[in-house]
């Protein structure tokens, strides 16, 4: 539903990778008859500030035929981090949601609860996952983690644009943590909905089922 606080904040979707561990970037991937580019703009839409797509270069051309002229297309840079920026430039927010394209389910309030989060004063807002699985660390030997309170961060996330494009640097691969090191106020949206993320082609099985 439509915000009047969505005025003041942009979206972007990130989808300039080139899907190496996948094969082939995944922008157009479809999966339950829509690509994943149309996942992402049907669960948020277009009623804010401004929206970006930062694609691969492979795709922009294609995006450009198929996704709504109101919506700007950039190419992405070589890192996660620089797609992320390009994007972020692109804005005139005092906030911007970040979204992953490759995460076609977010929660289904995950536009609410962002909103709430930039209501309550925070200058940051992310969705956290608890781990259930075991988890061990792998290198020379092989070490056992303890799982209580890990979480897996998740997309979407909401950051007040001015701070994220300060503290941005070239190897970041998750930016809620640049937040957290800079002592800012970031709020933890944990859930416990599925929010699946296509990194493999197994992957596909998992959300097509």
């Amino acid at each position: 539903m439509f915000s009047q606080d969505q005025l003041n904040i942009d979206l972007v979707i990130v989808a300039g990778g080139k899907g190496q561990r996948f094969g082939s970037p995944k922008t157009l991937l479809m999966v339950k008859g829509k690509s994943l580019i149309e996942h992402s703009i049907d669960f948020f839409g277009c009623e804010w500030k401004t929206v970006t797509v930062v694609s691969h270069p492979s795709t922009i051309q294609e995006l450009t035929q198929a996704i709504n002229k109101k919506i700007q297309i950039v190419s992405g840079g070589k890192t996660r981090s620089e797609s992320v920026r390009k994007g972020v430039l692109q804005g005139l927010g005092n906030f911007v949601i970040v979204h992953d394209v490759a995460r076609p389910f977010p929660p289904k309030d995950s536009i609410r609860k962002l909103l709430e989060a930039v209501s309550e004063g925070y200058d940051a807002g992310s969705f956290a996952r608890p781990i259930s699985s075991s988890v061990c660390y792998i290198e020379k030997e092989i070490k056992n983690i303890s799982r209580e309170n890990l979480f897996e961060i998740q997309t979407p996330q909401i950051f007040r644009r001015s701070l994220l494009l300060e503290l941005m640097g070239d190897d970041v691969t998750e930016e809620t943590s640049l937040f957290f090191q800079s002592g800012y106020k970031v709020k933890m949206i944990q859930t416990n909905e599925p929010n699946p993320k296509i990194t493999w082609k197994e992957d596909l099985d998992l959300v097509n089922g």
